[in-house]
């Protein structure tokens, strides 16, 4: 194209590509990956956290649940007679009153005294946030005598927690 000057006016293109560069990717991939790196030992921590407030939040609510039992029958729910036994005969007393072959619950039951939510229990025992059946051991004076002393009319409810190896 000519000019009024009488030069011939060249247009320059200059080809820019939109994005970015490889240099520019890996800065922010590394902001990324050291940022994760700070967060995730606190994301664990509060998950661990988490799993055992639910654990003792399980535990209140099954102890409130024997408590109103004796108070109802006058003895604890029975275990199994295993020297560690899983929940299964205490959850059936507690939600039913029987277990297995009874047909009527003890003199004086006023329950269910505790619901679970299907998440809370598996192979009829109830779990703890770790995937471990709670422990319970009832002492009404007919226990399994291998156990240690306790204390007349007393319980043990316990959970292995997070320790247990499978």
């Amino acid at each position: 194209m000519v000019g009024n000057s009488g030069r011939i006016d060249r247009k320059v293109t200059v080809n820019k590509k939109k994005g970015f560069t490889l240099i520019e990717l890996l800065v922010v991939i590394a902001i990324i990956g050291m940022l994760l790196a700070l967060l995730s030992p606190a994301a664990r921590a509060s998950r661990r956290k988490a799993q055992v407030s639910k654990a003792q939040a399980m535990v209140a609510s099954l102890q409130l649940a024997i408590s109103m039992y004796e108070a109802d029958t006058g003895n604890f729910p029975p275990d199994d007679g295993a020297a560690a036994t899983t929940c299964k005969v205490l959850i059936d007393k507690l939600t039913t009153g029987k277990t297995g072959s009874e047909t009527t619950a003890p003199t004086g039951w006023n329950g269910p005294y505790v619901e679970f939510k299907a998440s809370d229990l598996s192979s009829g025992s109830v779990i703890d946030p770790w995937g471990h059946a709670y422990i319970y051991i009832a002492n009404n004076g007919t226990g399994d005598t291998s156990l240690p002393t306790r204390h007349p009319n007393t319980y043990d409810l316990q959970t292995s927690g997070s320790e247990v190896t499978n």
